[in-house]
């Protein structure tokens, strides 16, 4: 099943397209909450709460980034040629709920690699549950956007890339559409389990 955030084209793309892509950008969830200690550290990745099926190991380093405010994820071996993924991310509160709001390094401060043409930055949203050695990731479902919209239930902007459809609503309206749907399974059902390294 295709997800608008399954973690690899997610990632991929936020490295080798969005990261170093021009100026423009889709809106984002807004004010970050403080950070939260608890993310921080060496994580093992698992799609689907399972170990890989070629045995291959992904690792997930979250760190405090220079502004204090936001995190910097480094995913590492994550795709068959062992590429190291470079991510940021905001923690958000809505309603209650944790989300993290993914988005692209800043190309002038990171090594990321330039994309050979131009694409929209864009962010990537999960519902996140916090426990004292495991993060619970959900991530939203693009086959379950992409229904609400032939159905005409999608009751949030957006607009058709080659890529798919990108939901383009201001901040508040996003916060608005992930509130109302976090807990519906289907529409956040691309999940990843993260367990502490000791």
């Amino acid at each position: 099943m295709q997800r608008i955030v399954t973690l690899l084209a997610a990632m991929l793309a936020l490295l080798t397209l969005s990261g170093c892509g021009p100026e423009e950008s889709l809106f984002g969830l807004g004010q970050a909450a403080p950070l939260d200690q608890r993310l921080m550290g060496k994580w093992l990745l698992l799609e689907g709460g399972k170990p890989s099926s070629d045995g291959r190991k992904s690792h997930v380093l979250i760190r405090s980034a220079a502004d204090n405010t936001s995190y910097e994820l480094d995913v590492q071996n994550f795709a068959d040629d062992g590429q190291t993924i470079l991510m940021s991310a905001n923690l958000v509160a809505i309603d209650g709920l944790l989300f993290l709001d993914f988005y692209p390094p800043d190309p002038k401060k990171s090594d990321c690699k330039r994309a050979s043409f131009p694409v929209v930055k864009a962010h990537i949203f999960a519902r996140v549950s916090i426990e004292k050695d495991k993060l619970n990731w959900y991530f939203l479902d693009d086959s379950w956007v992409n229904n609400q919209d032939k159905e005409h239930k999608l009751e949030i902007a957006s607009v058709r890339s080659s890529d798919g459809l990108l939901l383009s609503a201001e901040s508040d309206d996003l916060r608005k559409f992930l509130s109302k749907h976090a807990e519906e399974k289907e529409a956040f059902s691309g999940y990843y389990l993260l367990t502490r390294e000791k």
